[in-house]
């Protein structure tokens, strides 16, 4: 894991010219390869004691492979590029001319402009002399002038700082700028993404740990169910939002009022019927949810069943189908109600 964390893979990402095909020689790359591995170890010995996860630390890619103009680079590279907190570019007369060069510092900015980030997230090193007209447009400012950036290189000799003597104290001193560029950098990043993450875990959703209960009564005894409904609120979900009213010439088991029923069925955990003194209506009631919850079990869905009993009586059509009953007019009733249907466990000291 990088040390700025997700969503980034890679702390640093080193975009360089390598120039093997033009000198024949590999001194631009192992200088490169050098200066890269150098600032990571300083960014890690300042960084990666700060804490964090344990398997976090300073992250960074730097792609030695041996390139040729004309052949195409990975969607890999791509991805590792987007996937990193700040670019590292060495620049050198040879940069600009380098498709894949381009490429990288595309990608970086292409995704950094999509998360907010921007110039201040590349960090430059002029390795070798470059006129200012040659600059890429993508590390220009405003002006069209080239952003701020590092010397690396020695004046009189063109090439980059201590090419032939990289353990050289004059090369070490030239990196602390960098390096505490750098540091800075990713300090700041990591600090913006983690009150990000914290921001974010504040409003994170509440869980689903409220079981789903489908309370269902006569008609005639909402304001009775409402009451029920609000005592029930802080253990479960109850629904449906208000009970139906059926018209004049419309029975309990109508078509139209069991579709809608079987939709609110299937997304419940268990089903509670009213007990309030109507007994046709609880009897039609629980034939109906009979009758749903053997088809729910032919799909290898359980549903629970229960009555609410708040006459004090058990009625007759709870021995014909065999459904337990709990009393509302009972203390605790409400956790009873729900280790009867299975979705809790008894209180402490119930008795079993």
């Amino acid at each position: 894991m990088s040390y700025v964390g997700e969503p980034f893979d890679y702390d640093v990402f080193v975009s360089y010219a390598q120039a093997e095909v033009e000198t024949k020689a590999p001194l631009v790359r192992d200088w490169s390869r050098y200066v890269a591995a150098r600032l990571r170890d300083l960014l890690a010995t300042a960084l990666n004691v700060e804490g964090g996860p344990r398997d976090s630390g300073i992250q960074v890619f730097f792609d030695d492979r041996v390139l040729v103009s004309g052949q195409p680079l990975t969607e890999t590279l791509r991805e590792k590029v987007q996937r990193s907190a700040l670019l590292l570019v060495l620049m050198s007369p040879l940069y600009p001319k380098r498709s894949w060069c381009l490429d990288e510092l595309g990608w970086f900015f292409q995704q950094a402009n999509r998360d907010g980030r921007g110039q201040e997230h590349c960090t430059v090193l002029r390795i070798q002399p470059l006129e200012e007209g040659a600059w890429p447009n993508l590390l220009r400012d405003e002006r069209g002038k080239a952003v701020a950036f590092h010397n690396l290189f020695d004046p009189r000799e063109e090439v980059p700082l201590c090419l032939t003597n990289l353990g050289a104290s004059r090369l070490e001193e030239a990196l602390m700028e960098p390096f505490i560029e750098l540091k800075g950098k990713l300090r700041s990043l990591r600090s913006r993404l983690e009150a990000r993450r914290r921001l974010t875990a504040s409003i994170t959703q509440k869980p689903a740990d409220r079981p789903v209960l489908y309370l269902d009564a006569p008609p005639d005894d909402e304001a009775l169910w409402r009451n029920l409904k609000g005592e029930l609120k802080d253990l479960a979900i109850v629904q449906p939002s208000k009970l139906v009213q059926p018209n004049d010439d419309e029975h309990p088991l109508d078509r139209a009022l069991r579709e809608r029923r079987q939709i609110l069925f299937a997304s419940s955990h268990g089903v509670v019927l009213l007990h309030s003194g109507h007994d046709s209506w609880l009897e039609a009631a629980v034939a109906m949810a009979y009758s749903e919850r053997r088809l729910l079990l032919q799909r290898q869905r359980h549903l629970p069943w229960a009555i609410l009993d708040h006459m004090g009586t058990r009625p007759q059509v709870a021995e014909l189908f065999d459904v337990p009953c709990v009393l509302a007019t009972s203390s605790g009733w409400q956790r009873e109600l729900l280790t009867k249907l299975g979705l809790a466990s008894p209180s402490p000291g119930a008795l079993p």
